[in-house]
């Protein structure tokens, strides 16, 4: 991550695209009473941002952010938050916020965190959007926004950084012309190393667990099915060791989404990519399996939507293993059978049924239309617990 530090200027030569300012508020600034001593002055810290390289593609173009005190004390930056990552949001052109990738763990505030700037000087921070977001940037408007905010920050005694919360005003960021005219081209995606892979785990497991040991560890190995890559820029990680053993996490746009449960199963044993509703995107169809007490296996439905992956599973669990299998794009069969440790093997038994998806605004609705003439032994291992 470039952060960059420093300087006493805004910028130099840099010529904005659009430039805000906004105000700081100050905790606990209140009215002076007559007669009492006088209280030091209230640092005032303003925050612009300002877009550069009009030229060049949207995750390309760069972004300057500069803290400037006007006041007459120094003011004192927590440099655990002057991360690009922590401090900007980019909506689309429907209002949507596109998520930033998760920032790394957080830890305790330290006397080297402190970062002064002194009165009438600046700070820059210098970063472009594809430093903070993993996405596809075809949409034609971006608007991005920053804010840098300690006041519900809880700092150790005689350690504290100035208790401000100020904003910028956004700033529009449009395509170029020539991207414009290719935005609709889908480019090939970059796949995403296992240590990035283990850093976006990691960081969604102690989002999840903050009181998890954090010396604890995630190792991955990738088990992503090709047509899960090439239709829908997803990759596949499942956990080696240690106490998440095989948990399995989808990576989409730079997030960790977990699939499935595992503990005292295999976890996820199958998955395909298929357009069930017909609405001419595809999902992603997986089982699983868990219970240590009563072994039992899932299916389930992964769509993908601006705001994020959404979820369905069948409103049934069968006492033993399930798999899904694409006959064709819109069609996926659930099969039961032996699995044999390994993602996509397995040896069938009885064909269950077709899976159904139903998709309507946000809801999403998962089941599966049974086989006729099923055997009884079949019939009796479909479990419906109740609530």
């Amino acid at each position: 991550m470039k952060n960059g530090a420093g300087g006493t200027g805004s910028g130099g030569s840099l010529t904005p695209i659009a430039l805000a300012v906004a105000i700081v508020l100050v905790a606990g600034c209140g009215e002076k009473k007559k007669g009492t001593p006088a209280t030091a002055p209230v640092p005032r810290l303003l925050l612009e941002l300002k877009a550069t390289d009009p030229d060049k593609p949207l995750p390309e173009r760069g972004l300057v952010l500069t803290f400037t005190n006007n006041g007459k004390e120094s003011v004192r930056l927590d440099g655990r938050l002057l991360n690009p990552i922590l401090l900007t949001d980019v909506t689309d052109s429907s209002g949507q916020l596109v998520p930033n990738m998760p920032p790394s763990v957080p830890r305790s505030f330290v006397q080297s965190d402190l970062v002064e700037v002194k009165p009438q000087k600046s700070l820059d921070l210098r970063f472009t959007l594809s430093e903070i977001i993993m996405a596809a940037f075809d949409g034609p408007v971006y608007k991005v926004r920053c804010n840098y905010d300690t006041l519900g920050v809880d700092y150790p005694p005689g350690l504290s950084a100035s208790k401000v919360n100020v904003s910028s005003d956004q700033v529009v960021l449009t395509q170029t012309a020539k991207a414009q005219v290719t935005a609709g081209i889908r480019k090939p995606a970059e796949r995403i190393s296992l240590p990035d892979a283990e850093e976006l785990v990691r960081a969604y497991i102690f989002a999840q667990k903050a009181t998890m040991n954090p010396a604890a560890q995630f190792p991955l190995k990738e088990i992503t099915p090709a047509d899960v890559f090439a239709k829908l820029n997803c990759q596949v990680f499942q956990v080696t060791k240690g106490i998440a053993m095989g948990w399995t996490f989808l990576i989409h746009r730079g997030q960790a989404h977990p699939l499935g449960r595992s503990f005292g199963g295999w976890g996820v044993m199958s998955m395909c990519v298929a357009d069930l509703d017909k609405d001419g995107t595809p999902e992603l169809l997986y089982s699983y399996s868990y219970g240590s007490g009563i072994h039992r296996s899932h299916v389930a439905a992964c769509r993908f939507l601006a705001e994020g992956v959404q979820e369905a599973q069948a409103p049934f669990a069968y006492r033993s293993d399930m798999f899904v299998k694409k006959a064709d794009d819109g069609t996926v069969t659930v099969e039961v059978g032996e699995f044999s440790d390994r993602l996509n093997e397995w040896t069938p038994d009885t064909t269950l049924g077709k899976l159904e998806m139903a998709a309507k605004g946000n809801t999403l609705s998962l089941d599966v239309k049974l086989s006729e003439n099923l055997p009884e032994a079949v019939r009796q291992a479909i479990w419906r617990p109740t609530r």
